[in-house]
């Protein structure tokens, strides 16, 4: 049994390799071409989820750990101080409020809150993201805007740094408040939460007075101030990643079969055309 499957499978590779010689060149090109491209792309996710696993790790790690109190004396390297704890002691400026625009939650339609903090010891201001409100029933109404806890002289939250282009930062909208009892002076709407870039049109910060601190500070979900949030930490998680691997893995292994059921067929075209010759004429 062992020399019969043996020699079914010695045929049946001499009829493939013998199907491969006739199929036209520039289809074996073009099967060739795309399987090695399928291929390599299935190896650039795999090695793209893996280097996520590793991103998230390390910012797990740096999540985790103690909260730094001097965020001056921290390296100021969007990549090294993404994701440290910080806690700050001061006050917010309430007055104002910047609402982060297209956020969903829960499938609600919303913004991210954003206040100012003035740190006592440097008097340097940092921008907050609190967390999710959901929008009025227009966008031509201010939201409910939870109040801050007047006794709050300090807060937790993560450093969230990245960079913005100047080009593509949109000026914020205002609107007005039709409840004074918000205890907000005014509300403005924005596409980007580049801290510098809006306290520039704060009348009631002098960006040249107090530093601006670059880079956003999230609220931890336990801290008097926060609320509800869904903060992705990466756009594509390693998951996705592998998933995307195995699909073009799954393409690279079509290729093959169609290979393989082209070169078989033209086997056996070949096989008919010599039997039809073999036969006699009447």
């Amino acid at each position: 049994m062992m020399t019969r499957a043996t020699a079914n499978d010695g045929q049946f590779f001499l009829k493939l390799v013998s199907g491969i010689r006739m199929i036209d060149w520039r289809m074996m090109v073009f099967c060739v071409v795309f399987f090695c491209v399928f291929i390599s792309l299935g190896f650039w996710q795999l090695d793209r989820a893996a280097q996520k696993v590793e991103m998230l790790s390390a910012l797990d790690k740096k999540r985790n750990q103690p909260p730094i109190e001097h965020v001056k004396d921290v390296v100021e390297m969007p990549e090294e101080i993404d994701g440290i704890p910080v806690r700050l002691s001061g006050e917010y400026l309430p007055e104002r409020a910047i609402l982060l625009d297209n956020v969903v939650l829960g499938g609600k339609v919303g913004f991210d809150l954003l206040v100012w903090f003035r740190e006592d010891e440097t008097n340097r201001l940092f921008l907050v993201n609190r967390g999710f409100i959901a929008m009025a029933r227009t966008r031509a109404e201010v939201p409910q805007i939870p109040l801050i806890k007047s006794e709050t002289e300090s807060l937790t939250g993560h450093i969230y740094a990245r960079r913005y282009d100047e080009e593509s930062l949109i000026a914020p909208v205002s609107i007005g408040l039709k409840d004074a009892a918000a205890k907000v002076g005014s509300v403005r709407i924005t596409q980007r939460a580049a801290p510098e870039f809006l306290a520039a049109g704060e009348s009631s910060i002098d960006a040249d007075i107090n530093a601006v601190y670059p880079y956003l500070i999230r609220l931890t979900l336990d801290d008097p101030n926060g609320l509800p949030r869904n903060w992705i930490l990466a756009n594509i998680m390693p998951e996705k990643h592998t998933g995307y691997a195995i699909q073009w893995f799954l393409m690279a292994f079509a290729i093959v079969v169609l290979f393989v059921r082209l070169a078989l067929k033209n086997e056996s075209t070949k096989n008919e055309k010599g039997d039809q010759n073999e036969r006699p004429s009447d």
